[in-house]
């Protein structure tokens, strides 16, 4: 969002960021907004949780409470698979060959190095002496010494094994994707392959003894056999769900779970709403029983006791104590793209999602909902809120647009909404059919501006438009200056003369007659999208977007200078508190931070993949971030005096890590950025899916500090490779694509 609509006097004392991720508490979803991808369930009642981002969280009161441990042992990693031999001893494997175990009811957790670089879908043990982890191009991994070693098998496929199950120590099946079944009786020495009749991917096996188990997976796939899978039988599971996790409790009762999704640009899957389904016969027939409107779930474990937990994408805990007959959600908080917050004091403040705005005063203790605008509406659902603020405590205004194309027909249509009740009751203030809004900027309760544009059919172009208010918005009337063709994404005016608009051309556009006519001053940057511009006074102003570019103008926008940036995100939103401190927030749970103009920017990374779309400070300490999957998150240590910061060691400050490459997926080159906390030799190598070394990016002495490496795919092919950091004792892994 924009700056607060005050400014810091000079009795404030100078400030440096030093603001750490554990500074910022998550207040949607609660207790945390990471996707979970597995659940142990414990006799005493206790569950153990873990996910993406090295998610790792405990309850030992039946959900009430949560003991959120993120990132567990400081990784980045995500993790897949949690399984518990006893009450004391367990594993968690994921990304990159990770695993982690526990001999402590999981209070504490020791890395094992496995040697393996694949990614571990499944880990499973049919007794202490024997366990079996399976994962991508068909890896699968055995243990007979608790763990301690792990060899691999030879599986005869190279489609990547989601899961995992041994009835005993010599039987057992492993199921993938293309339809793979696989079977051993000698422990994993041969595995034959057995014919499911299909091709739908499959995502999760178990048996309740030799001869009965089931198989879930894509497509509505439920499959049964009685026989150890000489024969596989298609069940009636429904349709509309892919089924990620079956389990049974004894020959006739049993639980799947699922979700609907689709595949977006990259082949990614994306998931959205989940379900829950239950059989008594076996499997025969099944019956949906899950609370409505539930994320997608990827997990699901029962209790001989009737306690059961299932987990899935925006941190969603669901609580049986019946054996599964009914649910209870045991997280809280918001749902979908959060993409604008506005705040009038460390405690009052509004947030706009899908369908309504909530609001707080009790500095986000509380959420409270107000109506939905476009309740009955067909294309509600697809209304994007931008630009959320407020003139006083009762009067506020924000932005909803929707885009819809299906062909080569376009349907778009936007609307101001206005409520002056506080954000209880919102509604419709002005409606444009085929126009989309894209920023708001009140200066006054009277006087302010909106950008938007419009299709223009005949030169098939998306046209911009600019309108001014000056009776409270009551009547907007278009400036009568002719806009650029181009794209603009944002605007802010300082007073009803001065105001600038900033977008996908690389340059910003400045007006100094309220929009009668414009002047366009370049960057210098092209094929740069600046979602945010926004000025702290006449001369000092900043823009930022893509690519973690931030430019800054110290003369009214006249001349502009990049900055320096320790990010190659996406950056979606601004907040700026006076002409030195200013916030911005960005894709993969970025923050960033100045408290000197910019001379240095901070990043605050939260250990999650969701972007933050909105940022607002009401005042220099407290604010808040807020973004995609119902993401919120506050913080009141925004900013800290130089005195304070002279007591934080400088290692508390600076850490050793290895950033997420950007761009990517690439082609041809891609930036890959690390830190260290003290001069050391390094090795940072990019390894294939089948663990073979195919380029050395950096080796050597390097000093402590920030790093950064360009590296080129040159003649290497589509697919996912792993790049590799060591020095001294620290060794982390990420993962990137090549897209050719």
């Amino acid at each position: 969002m924009k700056r607060c609509l005050w400014k810091w006097t000079a009795c404030l004392i100078m400030a440096a960021a030093v603001l750490h991720a554990e500074d910022w508490i998550w207040q949607s979803p609660l207790p945390q907004g990471n996707a979970l991808n597995d659940v142990w369930v414990f006799a005493d009642g206790r569950a153990i949780g873990i996910g993406d981002n090295g998610t790792l969280l405990v309850s030992t009161d039946g959900g009430s409470s949560w003991d959120v441990r993120t990132p567990l042992n400081g990784s980045a990693n995500d993790f897949y698979s949690i399984f518990f031999l006893d009450d004391a001893t367990g594993w968690i494997a994921g990304e990159i060959g990770i695993l982690l175990k526990t001999v402590d009811r999981g209070e504490n957790w020791i890395s094992q190095d496995t040697g393996i670089s694949d990614d571990i879908q499944d880990i499973h043990f049919p007794d202490p002496g024997h366990g079996w982890m399976t994962g991508r191009w068909g890896r699968i991994f055995r243990t007979s010494d608790r763990g301690a070693t792990w060899t691999a098998q030879e599986s005869g496929t190279w489609r990547n094994l989601r899961s995992v199950f041994f009835a005993d120590s010599l039987t057992g099946w492993a199921v993938g994707h293309g339809g793979t079944i696989l079977k051993t009786g000698n422990g994993g020495e041969i595995w034959e392959a057995q014919e499911s009749g299909t091709p739908a991917n499959l995502w999760s096996v178990m048996f309740v003894n030799a001869d009965t188990g089931w198989i879930a997976g894509q497509d509505s796939t439920l499959l049964k056999t009685t026989n150890g899978g000489s024969d596989w039988i298609g069940l009636d599971g429904g349709t509309g769900y892919d089924y990620s996790c079956i389990r049974f409790m004894d020959p006739d009762t049993g639980l799947a779970v699922g979700f609907t999704g689709y595949l977006d640009d990259i082949g990614g899957l994306q998931k959205q709403s989940g379900v829950i389904i239950r059989t008594t016969d076996g499997g025969l027939s099944w019956s949906e029983n899950n609370p409505e409107s539930i994320p997608a779930l990827n997990a699901i474990c029962q209790a001989d006791s009737g306690t059961g937990w299932a987990v899935g994408i925006n941190g969603i805990l669901l609580n049986s104590s019946n054996h599964g007959r009914t649910w209870e959600s045991k997280s809280s908080g918001a749902a979908g793209l959060l993409t604008s917050v506005f705040c009038l004091d460390p405690d009052t403040g509004w947030i706009a999602g899908p369908g309504t705005i909530i609001k707080t005063t009790n500095g986000g203790l509380n959420w409270t909902p107000g109506n939905n605008p476009f309740a009955g509406d067909p294309h509600g659902p697809l209304y994007t809120y931008r630009s959320l603020q407020f003139v006083n405590s009762r009067k506020g205004y924000v932005l909803a647009s929707f885009v819809q194309q299906t062909g080569m027909s376009i349907d778009l249509t936007a609307n101001l909404l206005e409520t002056e009740d506080g954000g209880s009751t919102w509604r419709i203030k002005r409606t444009e059919p085929l126009y989309y809004y894209m920023d708001l900027k009140m200066l006054d309760p009277d006087t302010g501006y909106v950008l938007g544009g419009y299709v223009d059919f005949t030169a098939g172009a998306f046209k911009p438009v600019l309108y001014q208010t000056t009776d409270g918005a009551v009547t907007w009337k278009k400036t009568p200056g002719n806009l650029p063709n181009t794209e603009f994404y944002s605007m802010d005016f300082i007073d009803a003369k001065t105001g600038w608009l900033a977008g996908y051309s690389g340059s910003i556009h400045k007006t100094t007659d309220g929009g009668n006519s414009w002047k366009q001053y370049r960057t210098g940057i092209r094929n740069v999208a600046f979602e945010s511009v926004d000025f702290a006074d006449a001369r000092h102003g900043w823009a930022a977007g893509s690519d973690g570019i931030v430019v800054y103008s110290n003369d009214g926008g006249l001349t502009w200078e990049r900055q320096e940036t320790p990010t190659s995100e996406y950056l979606y939103s601004m907040s700026i508190v006076d002409y030195k401190t200013v916030w911005i927030s960005g894709g993969n749970g970025t923050i960033l931070s100045t408290v000197d103009g910019g001379r240095k920017w901070t990043a605050t990374r939260i250990q999650t993949r969701n972007a933050f779309t909105g940022i607002y400070f009401p005042t220099v300490s407290t604010g808040w971030v807020v973004g995609e999957n119902g993401s919120i998150l506050k913080t009141t240590q925004g900013t800290t005096s130089v005195e304070e910061e002279r007591t934080i060691p400088a290692q508390a400050r600076l850490q050793f890590r290895l950033d997420q490459n950007h761009p990517n997926p690439f082609n041809p080159e891609t930036a890959i950025s690390f830190s260290l906390i003290e001069a050391a030799d390094i090795s940072l190598k990019v390894y294939n899916l089948l663990g073979r070394e195919v380029a050395l990016l950096a080796e050597g002495r390097l000093e402590a500090g920030d790093h950064q490496v360009r590296f080129q795919a040159g003649n290497l092919p589509t697919g996912v490779y792993f790049y590799r950091l060591e020095t001294g004792g620290f060794v982390q892994t990420r993962k990137f694509i090549i897209q050719k």
